[in-house]
């Protein structure tokens, strides 16, 4: 798995943590966020990345402290950078990185 994937699925881990310790099913908190029960499923699958507007959302929904929110929203900034640094790499090519190996 790539890194961007992986740390895309243990995102999702995270939320879908807060989601069950909410006490609400995928549909009824996708219903309380006002989304598609698919896009909570995405989202705690890893196969789509989050949005900061989609992580205040869903914190408020799972009704979290604040520190919560804080915390997740820095991880998802990391997790941002780490994927735009992963294709800086993706885009110079793998030549050299083979070479080194």
């Amino acid at each position: 798995m790539i890194p961007a994937a992986e740390a895309r699925a243990q995102f999702g881990s995270r939320l879908r943590q807060l989601r069950e310790d909410s006490g609400l099913s995928g549909r009824d908190f996708a219903a309380r966020v006002g989304w598609a029960a698919s896009k909570v499923s995405r989202l705690e699958h890893g196969k789509q990345t989050a949005t900061p507007h989609d992580v205040v959302a869903w914190t408020e929904a799972a009704r979290v402290p604040i520190q919560v929110q804080d915390e997740l929203l820095a991880e998802l900034r990391q997790m941002r950078l780490e994927y735009a640094a992963w294709r800086r790499q993706l885009r110079r090519g793998t030549a050299a990185r083979q070479r080194r190996a």
